[in-house]
């Protein structure tokens, strides 16, 4: 018999190998040299998302991947500021940042030696405005926050 703790354990496991496959099809789509080639990577890196959406979190480790892809996928909207602020809290909780692993692919293969592709071009174009809208929710959040004063 197995118990919540080990099933919590299991699934975020899972979810944290397919992020790190994730990352390597992603990075591979983006280093395709022709279109054809970078369709058929992007079919697997689809594959690899759609496990992702499936399978269940049970710990902060899965919840974080899963805000990871879907911010780094769709963003969040103009009244997202929950859904990053839930992230940056995964992202202190673990010490650990699940978008800028994303944000450091996309930056390798768009400094590569060859021309980029069209992911490639796509997701950088995204970057700035991903960063730009993390860290002015990071500071909202920092200036909202109460100091604790010494007595």
């Amino acid at each position: 018999m197995t118990n919540k703790s080990d099933n919590s354990r299991n699934s975020d496991v899972a979810l944290l190998a397919s992020w790190r496959e994730w990352l390597t099809a992603l990075e591979a789509e983006m280093s395709a040299t022709n279109e054809r080639d970078e369709k058929r990577r992007h079919v697997r890196v689809e594959a690899i998302q759609h496990s992702i959406t499936e399978t269940p979190s049970e710990g902060v480790e899965g919840i974080g991947v899963k805000l990871a892809l879907a911010y780094f996928l769709d963003g969040f909207d103009d009244d997202g500021e929950s859904a990053v602020s839930a992230y940056l809290d995964t992202v202190r909780m673990l010490d650990r940042d699940f978008l800028a692993e994303a944000e450091a692919v996309v930056e390798r293969e768009a400094m590569g030696p060859s021309a980029p592709s069209n992911a490639a071009r796509c997701h950088r174009e995204r970057l700035p405005r991903v960063a730009a809208r993390i860290n002015s929710t990071r500071d909202a959040l920092k200036s909202s926050r109460p100091t604790s004063s010494t007595k």
